[in-house]
Formats: C-alpha cells, sequence, structure tokens
C-alpha cells in the first residue's frame, strides 16, 4: 500500500484580480492500482507546510494560512478495515508556527511540532492537543525524539553544535545534557534511550566517541 501527499493551488479570477485556493489532497493506491482520493480543501493561500509519516500508514501535515496568525494540522489514514479508503482526523491548531513535526519513538500515539518558543504534543488518533511545553531557543533543528518512561529525549542541531536534551512530561522542565561541535569535530552516528538512560554514539575525526548520562530528575 502506498499513500501520497499533494499540494494543489488554483487561482480565480476576482474582480479584476486573482485569489488563490489551496487543497491538500491525500491519494491512496495498492498493486491492483485502485486509487481513493481525500482532500481538504482551503479557501485561501497556505504556507510553512510541514509533514510527518508515522508508522502505521498515515501522515500528519501542517501548514499556515496567510491571513492568520495560526496552523492548521491533519492526519490522513488508511482504513483498517477497507485497506485503502483515506480517513482524515483534524488536530487543534494552534495560535503559532510551526517549524516541523516528528513522530515519537516508543510513544506511537503522539507527534511532536516545535517552533523556537515551544514543544508541542497532539494525540493524533483524537486530535487532542496534549501539552505545550515553552522551550525557548534559536535556529534549532529536532533529528531524533523519543519518549522513555516519562520524560522525552532530543536530539537537536544549529550550525555549529549537537545538543541533546531532556524533557520532564509530567511538570514541562527541561535540561541540557551534554553539547558538541559539528560539523568540524562531531558527527552524530546514533542514539538509544532505555530506562532513563541516554546513550549517544559520534564520529570524532576517525574515531567513534560514546557517552552515556543517567537521568534522574529534571
Amino acid at each position: 500500500m502506498n499513500l501520497n501527499i499533494r499540494l494543489k493551488k488554483h487561482l480565480r479570477n476576482v474582480k479584476n484580480g486573482e485569489t488563490e485556493k489551496s487543497a491538500i489532497a491525500a491519494h491512496a493506491w495498492s498493486e491492483r492500482h485502485r486509487i481513493e482520493t481525500k482532500a481538504k480543501l482551503l479557501k485561501q493561500p497556505i504556507s510553512n507546510i510541514q509533514m510527518c509519516i508515522l508508522p502505521e500508514m498515515s501522515v500528519v501535515v501542517s501548514w499556515m494560512s496567510h491571513n492568520e496568525n495560526c496552523t492548521n494540522v491533519i492526519k490522513f489514514s488508511i482504513d483498517n478495515d477497507s485497506q485503502l479508503v483515506l480517513k482524515s482526523t483534524e488536530l487543534s491548531s494552534v495560535e503559532e508556527a510551526v517549524n516541523s513535526l516528528h513522530c515519537i519513538k516508543d510513544c506511537w500515539a503522539v507527534v511532536l511540532g516545535e517552533n523556537d518558543s515551544h514543544i508541542i504534543l497532539w494525540e493524533h488518533c483524537t486530535g487532542v492537543l496534549v501539552r505545550k511545553i515553552h522551550y525557548p531557543r534559536n535556529n534549532t533543528i529536532f533529528q531524533w525524539v523519543q519518549e522513555d518512561q516519562g520524560f522525552l529525549f532530543i536530539a537537536a542541531s544549529t550550525q555549529n553544535h549537537v545538543k541533546f536534551i531532556v524533557v520532564n512530561l509530567t511538570n514541562s522542565k527541561w535540561k541540557q545534557l551534554q553539547q558538541f561541535s559539528l560539523p568540524e569535530t562531531h558527527k552524530l552516528m546514533g542514539v538509544a534511550v532505555d530506562k532513563g538512560r541516554l546513550v549517544a554514539v559520534l564520529l570524532q575525526g576517525n574515531c567513534m566517541l560514546g557517552f552515556k548520562v543517567w537521568i534522574n530528575t529534571c
């Protein structure tokens, strides 16, 4: 089974001018070439489109409307009964930009969005906004996210560094665990978390460098 997402734009003349309409459309097809389409029609131009592929054959898409200061979020998924008919679930919108979307390893029901001020968590099966965590930063890109025992572990990179961050999902407190210089000295090769212990492997020149951190409180 395959799933494809498209953004369609339409122009329509209105009183000597043009207005732009958009549609977020999902297409599913199988080896037998049967095609099913589900679309979210939008009456205005959109920007800042983000996308996240989820393990259970679904995708979450977010976008901002040009005349609204909010981000809309929708999930397209394959229906388990028909194995082809697409379903869509609208997630709670937020009054801010979303710079990227991520699925969380070992926490399949939650999708994460982030910007320079917040980490945002949605329960994507129901669309409910679970939590918004204040985490101010600049020009940071999330590379990897995993949940373990109520903590959210994040590997995030800037132009010059890779940072490892832990967030307590109970009280929304966070702290930085380690920071390494990139790309001249270190290259992130892999990360794993188990029972409150984060292990990361980095490449330093031609040598492998590993570090281990136990998380007790945050």
